[in-house]
């Protein structure tokens, strides 16, 4: 609201420009029709050079119902007025990059309603002529997705109309590409089918004419990559008519989180415009059919329209071969019966090159039907129109006519270097370039004589030998026609791929380079090796390609004396999908497979498909074992969450079988022999899991990992996981004040497992959220037990790690726990490590203060600590570590640490607990410092709950 009352004169006068901009804002009937639309109506200015920031110009009623913001107080505004976010915010962002561009948009923006944010639906469109746009507004009660809310009220059909077109959105998944989400009527309209019926056909893509899904393909591919696109396809409508649609759309960039997951694009908005269909007796504006026959005179050749249907609009020509009499026949008919389907087919390529790069396009042909050669120019006339010229090469002079220039003559020379398709170069003795063709011009890109006096041999790479004596030669070849391959330098720097022939001219000095361009066969050699060497479904290696760096990988792990995984992934029972689902969508989850598994891994291993429903995953420098597994067990994870396959959510499961470098083999097909052993196992053991190749496996490496995978079915099944109980005894009143809750494992399979072996696999695999959660739950409802058995006033202590004391809910979950047991929170005390107390958390300490939970530090003295946090965190107690308690009676220096230890907490009034008292001695040097608490076996071993309680109730301690 300040700004609004804060606006300069400046603000005003480009309010008052951009009013002027306009033809005229709406008025009378129009106005008032808009102010009745219940969506927000906002007209602003786009970004410029002199106003960078958009200016509200008009605005309807619903906006400032919308709002609470006064009529009159928006014309001349900041659009920024209305932002309720940070200046840097991404959404607010792309609308204005959106404004910028012209681009439309379609977005849910937190906008300032009556004091407070709100969440709104906004969609933005340019008007002509493109110093406006207009943005529409829907607060998110009124409907909760985006488009919807607006389309449903009229506001894609208005802003179809304004920009000419019918609207419609795409929606992005990393699984299935793009699908059509919503489509406004003018879409219905062109197509003849209603919204339902697209989505039951696919979308756009359903209605495409076959020969027209792949150019729409790979618009969604580029699309999909985030680049704009601007292509026309035809359609067969509802009513069986065939119509061409010209389709402009835009990618909407993703946020953060779906970027990271692969997916830049989160939707893409469209606008559809119908081509014209009516075929024109007129070409050009302005030259009517018979200018073209006098020109057509005049060239002595054929002009003829064709559309890049390859149907004849026109024809114009007075000439008599069968070729230009056959052309006359048709009416406005298709080519492909006058030149046959392979000649038709090159006029095809040449007709759409030539629309949709802009530029003239010259070639020669032969027609089958009698043998004569023929040259045709080609230009653009209109976006699905060219003008072509059609003349016969000619080989002979006719009668009557003046003879042309001779081979020696000059004029001679330059027609053969204007019309020959390869690029041709005349070298004088010197080396240097004399004549050049316009192929040669266009090959190097150096145009008006830009190539003549340059050295023949420094426009390529590696250079040519010069021409000398007449005699040319090639990278020191003999000096007599010969041929290679080389690469010719652009005037851009850029290399192009060539064949260059050399041959010398008579016995004269200098000779001749002809030049051809063979970046298309280059191309087309690339595709065939791509094809034998990847996989035709997926694009990712096949098992050759797999083998070649598996063997690559190896020699360099041998010198670098590293290591390497080879995995056999599988899905399981993958066939059920295809039997269920279909061969079409069982190829498109193998798809999306194979793309999760590529993201989840690192840009410097590789995953193959060699077939069927297998993978092959070649992990470098995997640091053995227990890097291999966690490559594993995270490719497991991405093929956790279901696919979007066409209104489908299949979810796949796989095994995994991994061989390492150098322990299982030294070959690629001993490894992924093994590996394939190992997938077996797996698969014996049930889905989801993998499984080593056990020969020659690290022991220590690979019990961890049993060690892992029997933990976490323990914590998904909740086994013989159990709490024992070592008390606490108080100095002062010598007696037992409360116990420490410690985890216990009891595997069936491996028998009691120590806490020292199994919490850091917890902690690093992230189970030790599940697992402390478990322990904390557990131990406070005991003590109340025992606090209703009689044993009031006994405090528990129980061990968090760092990972949980950081969750952003730990409070709450403390919280809930104590009102739902009615447990008094100065019996509950948490013990965190020093290290964990360093990691900023003084707002979580505060706040379990203030529950009356007690924050206790373990291990004091062993960690990284600053002394700082003892004045800042309200800490309930200090446990000096056992290392200074074993031997404070026989070394001076432990006992100094810990006098220290306890001078320091008695001046912060914190209590002091020593741990780790196995001695009476001990005991008794813990009293005389004034320790308050102590705990160990002298004073009692951790015992099961049946146990522990019998000692608590008893409350003997073993100081006398």
């Amino acid at each position: 609201m300040d700004e609004v009352s804060g606006l300069g004169e400046r603000n005003l006068r480009e309010a008052s420009a951009a009013r002027t901009a306009m033809d005229s804002l709406p008025a009378g009937d129009v106005a008032a029709m808009l102010d009745a639309l219940p969506m927000g109506l906002l007209l602003v200015t786009r970004p410029d050079p002199m106003r960078p920031h958009p200016i509200i110009v008009w605005a309807n009623r619903a906006l400032c119902r919308i709002t609470g913001l006064d009529e009159q107080a928006l014309p001349g505004a900041r659009l920024r007025l209305l932002r309720a976010t940070d200046p840097v915010d991404p959404g607010f962002a792309a609308l204005l990059n959106a404004l910028q561009t012209g681009e439309p948009w379609t977005g849910e923006l937190p906008l300032f309603a009556h004091g407070k944010p709100q969440r709104c639906a906004v969609q933005a469109a340019s008007l002509a002529p493109g110093k406006l746009a207009l943005l529409t507004v829907v607060a998110s009660e009124a409907g909760k997705e985006t488009g919807e809310a607006a389309d449903s009220s009229g506001t894609s059909r208005l802003l179809g109309d304004l920009v000419g077109g019918g609207l419609y959105r795409l929606c992005a998944d990393v699984d299935a590409g793009l699908r059509l989400e919503w489509a406004d009527p003018t879409v219905e309209r062109l197509t003849g089918y209603s919204m339902p019926e697209l989505l039951a056909r696919g979308g756009l893509s359903g209605i495409v004419v076959p020969r027209d899904r792949g150019r729409l393909r790979r618009r969604n591919l580029e699309l999909m990559a985030g680049v704009s696109s601007d292509i026309s396809y035809r359609i067969r409508t509802a009513h069986g008519a065939e119509v061409r649609l010209f389709d402009r759309a835009r990618p909407v960039r993703a946020g953060s989180g779906k970027a990271q997951a692969g997916m830049p694009v989160e939707r893409v908005l469209g606008l559809l415009r119908q081509g014209s269909a009516e075929r024109q007796e007129l070409s050009a504006p302005g030259l009517p059919l018979a200018d073209y026959r006098l020109l057509a005179d005049l060239l002595d050749a054929a002009v003829l329209a064709i559309d890049v249907d390859l149907r004849l609009l026109w024809i114009a020509t007075g000439r008599e071969e069968a070729l230009c009499r056959t052309l006359q026949t048709l009416d406005h008919g298709p080519l492909d019966d006058v030149l046959g389907s392979e000649l038709a087919e090159d006029w095809r390529d040449r007709v759409e090159q030539a629309l949709t790069s802009g530029r003239r396009i010259e070639a020669t042909f032969q027609w089958p039907a009698s043998g004569q050669h023929w040259e045709i120019v080609l230009q653009p006339m209109s976006t699905e129109t060219v003008l072509g010229v059609v003349r016969p090469v000619r080989a002979t002079v006719p009668a009557g006519e003046e003879r042309p220039p001779g081979p020696t003559d000059d004029g001679f020379l330059d027609l053969v270097l204007d019309h020959v398709t390869d690029g041709v170069l005349v070298v004088d003795a010197a080396g240097a370039v004399c004549r050049a063709s316009r192929a040669a011009e266009r090959i190097f890109d150096l145009a008006g004589g830009g190539l003549l006096g340059r050295a023949a041999a420094e426009l390529f790479d590696p250079p040519l030998l010069a021409l000398e004596g007449g005699q040319a030669g090639l990278n020191g070849q003999e000096p007599s026609r010969l041929h290679g391959e080389s690469r010719a330098i652009r005037r851009s720097g850029e290399h192009v791929p060539v064949e260059v022939a050399v041959a010398p001219v008579g016995d004269g000095p200098g000779g001749v380079l002809i030049v051809r361009d063979i970046t298309l066969r280059k191309q087309t050699e690339e595709t065939i090796r791509n094809l034998a060497y990847t996989d035709p479904l997926t694009g990712l290696p096949n098992r050759l390609l797999f083998l070649d760096r598996l063997s690559q990988a190896i020699e360099r792990a041998r010198r670098g004396r590293q290591q390497l995984a080879v995995m056999v992934v599988d899905l399981d029972r993958f066939k059920l999908i295809n039997e269920s689902l279909g061969l079409d969508k069982g190829d498109r989850v193998l798809r999306a497979a194979a793309a999760r598994i590529g993201n989840a891994l690192r840009k410097s291993d590789t995953v193959a498909r060699p077939g069927s429903d297998e993978f092959l995953i070649l992990a470098l420098a995997t640091e053995g074992a227990e890097g291999a597994g966690k490559v594993a067990q995270k490719t497991l994870d991405c093929l956790q969450a279901p696919f979007q396959i066409a209104g489908d959510q299949p979810t796949v499961a796989a095994s995994i079988g991994i061989s390492l470098f150098p322990f299982d083999g030294d070959h690629p097909d001993q490894l992924l022999k093994n590996a394939g052993t190992a997938l077996a196992r797996a698969k014996e053991q049930g889905s989801n899991t993998y499984q080593f190749y056990t020969t020659d496996m690290n022991a220590k490496a690979y019990q961890r990992l049993v060690l892992e995978s029997r933990l976490r079915k323990a914590v998904e099944r909740g086994e013989l996981l159990l709490l024992h109980f070592q008390p606490l005894v108080g100095l002062a009143e010598d007696r037992i004040v409360g116990v420490e809750a410690l985890l216990r494992w009891n595997s069936p399979e491996l028998g009691m497992i120590p806490p020292s072996d199994f919490i850091p696999i917890a902690e690093e695999t992230g189970l030790i959220l599940p697992i402390g959660d478990w322990v904390l739950r557990q131990a406070v409802l005991q003590m109340r037990e025992w606090h209703a058995e009689g044993l009031e006033g006994l405090r528990i202590a129980v061990n968090i790690s760092a990972r949980q004391f950081q969750a952003r809910d730990f409070v709450a979950k403390v919280r809930r726990l104590l009102m739902d047991s009615a447990f008094p929170g100065p019996c509950l005390e948490l013990e965190l490590t020093e290290s964990s107390i360093m990691q900023d958390v003084q707002d979580t300490v505060h706040r379990l203060h203030e529950l009356g939970v007690r924050v206790t530090v373990d291990d004091f003295g062993t960690g990284y600590s600053s002394l700082a946090y003892l004045k800042r965190f309200p800490i309930g107690a200090l446990k000096i570590d056992r290392s200074f308690i074993a031997d404070v009676t026989t070394d001076p220096n432990d006992a100094a640490i810990a006098r220290a230890v306890v001078a320091l907490a008695d001046t912060l009034r914190v209590r002091v607990v020593g741990e780790g008292v196995e001695t009476k001695e001990q005991l008794e040097f813990l009293r005389e410092l004034g320790c308050h608490e102590a705990q160990g076996f002298l004073i009692g071993r951790p015992l099961g709950t049946a146990d522990a309680f019998i000692r608590l109730r008893e409350n003997g301690t073993p100081t006398g």
